[in-house]
């Protein structure tokens, strides 16, 4: 049993050969445009992603600092104990010092 994809496909392969117009595709499909806009937001959205995952300067370390967030000091080690084990509870590796 084919389904209507494959044999759309299947029938244009069959059919003379004829360069098919923006016209003609937006015709057959009329949510073309939708899926278009899809793709192409996916594929910006993962490359954003890997360029601000791969930057070696932690945009979140800048955001934090204006936010009035400090590293944690010597005086902080009941709270650096807290957070490692909450980490470590919900299945996360435990906060880097650096």
């Amino acid at each position: 049993m084919r389904s209507d994809w494959t044999s759309t496909l299947v029938s244009r392969a069959a059919s003379p050969r004829s360069a098919p117009t923006a016209e003609r595709e937006a015709a057959e499909d009329p949510n073309l445009m939708l899926k278009m806009m899809l793709v192409i937001g996916a594929a910006v959205t993962a490359a954003l992603v890997l360029l601000f995952w791969a930057s070696p300067d932690r945009p979140f370390a800048k955001l934090l600092s204006e936010a009035g967030a400090w590293p944690a000091g010597s005086g902080d080690a009941e709270a650096v104990r807290l957070l490692e084990n909450l980490a470590i509870g919900a299945g996360f590796p435990p906060p880097s010092s650096t």
